[in-house]
C-alpha cells in the first residue's frame, strides 16, 4: 500500500504507513531510510534532522546517520554541529583521512581558523607524509600570518616531496618577496645588489611556478612587477 501511496504522489499517506511498520520493526534499517526519504519531501530539513539525530543516538556506531548529519549542519552553516559530528566519527575510526579533510574544510574555508586548521593538517601530514599539499597548506597559512621565514621553510620541506608542486613555488615566491619588499622598505626603499639578487630568484620561481595553468595568471601578473624591480 504504501508503494501505492508513493506512485501517487501521496508521501503523507505513505509516510503514515512506514511509521505503522516502524512499530513493529523499530531496527529496520530500510523501512527508517525510506522514512527519512519520505520525511525529506513532507516535513522539510528540520524534520529530517530531527529523525537524524535521533537515529545517531539510537544506532551510535551507524556512521551513515553521522555523514548525513554532517552535510545538513554544513548546508545550515552549522559548522560547531558538524565539527562535533565529525569528532563523533573520528573516535569510532581513528585515523580517518575523509573526517580530518572534512574537518579542515570547515575550519579553513569556513572558519578562517588556521589555528585549529594546522592541528588537522599535522595529523594529515602523519597519515599521508608524501602528499605534498597539506605542507603546502600549512606554508600558505604561515604566509598569511606574515610569517615569512615559517612559509619558506614549509615550502623547502613540500618541495623535496615533490619539486613539480607549482603552487609550493608560488607560495615561496610570494613569502621571499614580500620579505624582501620589508628589508627595502626598511633601507629607506634602497634596493641593495643583496636585494636585486633575492629579486632575481623570485623571479625565477614566480617563472617556475607559472608553468602550471593554475598559478599562471598570478605568476605572470607578479613577477613582471619583480622583473622591473630587479632591473633598476
Amino acid at each position: 500500500m504504501k508503494k501505492v501511496y508513493k506512485q501517487l504522489g501521496k508521501d503523507s499517506k505513505a509516510l503514515e504507513i512506514v511509521n505503522q511498520l516502524l512499530e513493529l520493526e523499530p531496527d529496520n534499517n530500510e523501512l527508517i531510510d525510506e522514512r527519512l526519504s519520505l520525511l525529506k519531501s513532507t516535513g522539510g530539513i528540520d524534520a529530517v534532522k530531527k529523525e537524524l539525530e535521533e537515529k545517531s543516538l539510537q544506532f551510535p556506531d551507524d556512521l551513515s546517520y553521522k555523514w548525513e548529519l554532517v552535510q545538513i549542519y554544513e548546508d545550515e552553516n552549522e559548522y560547531k554541529k558538524a565539527l562535533g559530528m565529525l569528532d563523533m566519527i573520528n573516535n569510532l575510526v581513528k585515523d580517518n583521512v575523509d573526517v580530518l579533510e572534512r574537518m579542515l574544510k570547515i575550519f579553513w574555508d569556513h572558519q578562517q581558523d588556521g589555528v585549529n586548521s594546522v592541528i588537522v593538517l599535522k595529523e594529515l601530514i602523519k597519515l599521508k607524509p608524501k602528499d605534498p599539499g597539506y605542507v603546502t597548506r600549512i606554508a600558505l597559512i604561515s604566509y598569511e600570518n606574515g610569517n615569512y621565514k615559517k612559509a619558506v621553510s614549509e615550502t623547502e620541506r613540500a618541495l623535496s616531496i615533490d619539486r613539480s608542486f607549482c603552487e609550493t613555488v608560488f607560495i615561496k615566491a610570494k613569502a621571499i618577496n614580500d620579505f624582501t619588499d620589508i628589508v627595502v622598505r626598511g633601507n629607506n626603499g634602497e634596493i641593495r645588489y643583496q636585494d636585486k639578487l633575492v629579486y632575481q630568484l623570485v623571479y625565477d620561481l614566480y617563472i617556475e611556478a607559472a608553468k602550471d595553468p593554475v598559478q599562471k595568471g598570478q605568476g605572470r601578473q607578479i613577477y613582471r612587477f619583480s622583473e622591473t624591480v630587479y632591473t633598476h
